[in-house]
């Protein structure tokens, strides 16, 4: 899918992710890379329910001479080669091992649902990860949050007691854009309906297990005992998907230093002006400060 047509220039400049394979459990996790061999951090970069590596992997030149990148498809998503099935927790695992892969500082940044799997994989890693920058913090165990990200309001508000009754069906996948608010991820038509066609992406489906097991979750680590690192959110202003104010109650709630920055003409995934060049500073920073 051809997303750099739908990019501004910022993000397709420069020479592209190569590709390699991460056998990770049962799965073959493929790795989006912007080699960086002398930079003194890794950034991670993690996608949410309608992205993979491949698509956020252009982000990654906001970092261009702070880190090296790495962008994964997580499992279920992306060209990863599944090999059994697959959990919020399992995504969890897979991010805090990746990190544990890793011979340099990392600075997780979240993307969407991929903000607070940042938070929850540093939670899980401890100091190794050095900063947290999410574009969301989607804490399930808020049903304002769950209703927000769901395509149906009934969905966000009794799922998690409908999915854990329905068990039986847990192996049953479903197109993500049937359960989540997927025509709100950007606020270019264009952009968005590529997203959602995308079967790597949006246009893919979900086991109802992976639904269940985010929706059913609470943060491992309450945000008033994590203190790991800064966590930075950097939230699309004009995000039509996830209220910006249901990420800042949860930011405010984190014991470790915080930051709030606003995106400027953002939409949940950031393209516009001035918040991609906010974001791309704010990155610069954050990597500055975790050398």
């Amino acid at each position: 899918m051809d997303y750099a047509a739908h990019y501004p220039a910022q993000l397709r400049s420069g020479p592209p992710a190569t590709g390699e394979w991460w056998r990770w459990g049962p799965h073959d996790v493929r790795l989006h890379r912007l080699p960086a061999p002398d930079a003194p951090v890794v950034a991670i970069l993690l996608h949410g329910a309608g992205g993979h590596g491949a698509m956020l992997a252009p982000y990654g030149r906001l970092a261009a001479g702070g880190a090296e990148v790495i962008a994964p498809d997580l499992p279920g998503y992306g060209d990863t080669r599944v090999g059994g099935p697959v959990t919020w927790s399992d995504w969890i695992a897979c991010v805090a091992d990746l990190v544990r892969a890793q011979t340099r500082p990392v600075v997780l940044i979240g993307a969407s649902l991929g903000g607070m799997l940042a938070y929850e994989a540093a939670a899980a890693v401890g100091r190794t990860v050095r900063h947290v920058v999410a574009t969301c913090l989607a804490d399930p165990s808020d049903r304002r949050v769950r209703r927000a990200a769901a395509r149906w309001p009934v969905l966000g508000e009794h799922g998690p007691a409908l999915l854990a009754a329905a068990q039986v069906a847990d192996g049953v996948r479903v197109p993500v854009r049937w359960l989540t608010r997927m025509t709100a991820m950007s606020a270019d038509p264009a952009l968005t309906a590529l997203v959602c066609r995308d079967p790597r992406g949006g246009g893919g489906r979900v086991s109802l297990r992976f639904l269940r097991t985010w929706m059913t979750s609470r943060p491992t680590v309450a945000p008033e005992d994590f203190t790991v690192c800064p966590v930075t959110l950097a939230h699309p202003a004009a995000d039509t998907w996830t209220p910006p104010e249901l990420s800042v109650r949860f930011l405010r709630r984190i014991a470790a230093p915080t930051e709030l920055v606003m995106l400027e003409g953002a939409g949940h995934l950031p393209v516009e002006q001035p918040g991609l060049d906010q974001l791309r500073d704010t990155l610069h920073r954050v990597l500055e400060g975790a050398r």
